[in-house]
């Protein structure tokens, strides 16, 4: 906006007559030119402001304050023009719109999450406000004894801890981000849920217990009947995987082919985000090839190396679709390869149904499975392989040492070597 501009939208002449000019301290350019008062002008005017005080201190103050809330608006609906008028004369910088502001924090604020955290975020918040609606309570801010009533009512249908503590996580987050005090912070909230989890220990009904997954095992893999062909292949390339690097699902069905490396030992894996690294700053994990003479049918190195060279896409797991069983060609075909891979790449849920496929064919129950069995599986083989712990928890990226612990039930690469 041009100084004319300005000047005009404030009322204001754009340039004055006076002797006197005024400058910017931006740019030093000429913003317009002022008089001074004399002496008797200045006296004139003290005189006049006394004057309007006196009969302003006979308006009633209800009209008062009615006329200086009706000043504030307008100085509200001028402010950028005054803000651009005070920088000008000052020197100052203009402060960032404040809507505009408090839209970055919160994008800012929500982007150091990843998108399925928000979705588990916003999923948990959908179900308390419809709660809360159905009950005439406010949601946003609600009450601590709301939050806890909803918690308890949660308890009840059936609901684990594990879950319960998602959904307080997630009522506290949304209040935090609006600038309101998380509900749960209330002393005697705190007290109050502590008290509903000790109960819910105590009774220990089989529906709020979370039952630990089980691990896999090396020799539950070297059983499992894998089809022939691209099928077979790409299941056992990924449990093998999942096993040997104990990378997480979401983690192997993202591994593409430019991600791995040969190494000394095997392959190193590069894993450019995971859930342990949200700002994408990248870790590595190896598989050790199998000692010569041992183990070599379940190689996981050979066997990725193998499907690497059978699967034309970027992505390492990739699905597989069968093949149209029409016309006498594709007939043939079939005999001896009856699906192809298509390019488009595994997802977590993928992973983990494949997981629960094969697990049942060793006799493991669906709900003993979960995406994390092998996972499980390799930290536990590698500390009941007497691997030393300090590369356990770098193989397995535990930022705590207590983690790896957890899987104690019974330098990286070279330290590694012989336990495959």
């Amino acid at each position: 906006m041009a100084n004319e501009e300005l000047f005009a939208a404030l009322g204001l002449e754009a340039t004055g007559a006076g002797a006197t000019a005024v400058f910017s301290p931006i740019d030093g350019a000429e913003i317009g030119r002022v008089n001074y008062d004399q002496a008797a002008g200045v006296d004139a005017k003290i005189a006049a402001a006394v004057a309007a005080f006196e009969a302003w201190r006979n308006v009633p103050p209800p009209k008062r304050g009615e006329l200086i809330r009706l000043l504030g608006d307008e100085l509200r609906a001028a402010k950028p023009s005054l803000g651009r008028l005070v920088s000008l004369e000052s020197g100052k910088i203009l402060a960032p719109d404040q809507d505009a502001a408090n839209r970055l924090k919160r994008t800012l604020i929500q982007s150091a999450d990843s998108a399925s955290t928000r979705r588990n975020r916003q999923h948990f918040w959908k179900k308390f406000k419809e709660w809360c609606e159905a009950r005439d309570a406010s949601p946003l801010p609600a009450e601590p004894d709301t939050v806890v009533l909803y918690l308890l009512d949660q308890a009840r249908r059936g609901q684990k801890k594990s879950t319960l503590n998602n959904m307080r996580w997630a009522i506290d987050t949304i209040h935090q981000q609006q600038g309101l005090t998380a509900p749960t912070d209330d002393p005697e909230a705190k007290q109050q849920i502590k008290g509903l989890f000790r109960t819910m220990a105590e009774q220990r009904p089989e529906q709020v217990i979370q039952r630990k997954k089980k691990p896999i095992t090396i020799n539950q893999i070297r059983i499992m009947d894998f089809p022939k062909g691209v099928l077979g292949l790409r299941d056992k390339a990924l449990l093998l995987l999942g096993f040997a690097t104990g990378m997480r699902r979401s983690e192997l069905a993202a591994v593409r082919k430019e991600h791995i490396e040969e190494t000394e030992y095997g392959l190193r894996i590069r894993i450019p985000r995971s859930k342990s690294d949200q700002l994408g700053e990248g870790d590595t994990v190896d598989v050790i090839r199998a000692a010569m003479g041992r183990n070599q049918k379940h190689c996981p190195v050979k066997t990725v190396q193998k499907l690497m060279g059978e699967n034309p896409y970027e992505h390492l797991f990739v699905r597989v679709r069968r093949i149209n069983t029409s016309g006498g060609y594709r007939k043939r075909k079939m005999l001896s390869e009856p699906n192809r891979f298509i390019d488009r790449p595994l997802d977590g849920n993928g992973v983990y149904r494949i997981v629960k496929k094969y697990g049942a064919q060793v006799g493991l129950a669906p709900e003993d499975l979960g995406g994390h069995s092998l996972r499980a599986g390799c930290a536990t083989y590698l500390l009941e392989k007497e691997v030393p712990p300090a590369a356990v928890q770098k193989q397995m990226r535990h930022k705590s040492f207590n983690t790896t612990q957890q899987y104690n039930r019974g330098e990286t690469a070279r330290a590694l070597v012989g336990a495959y």
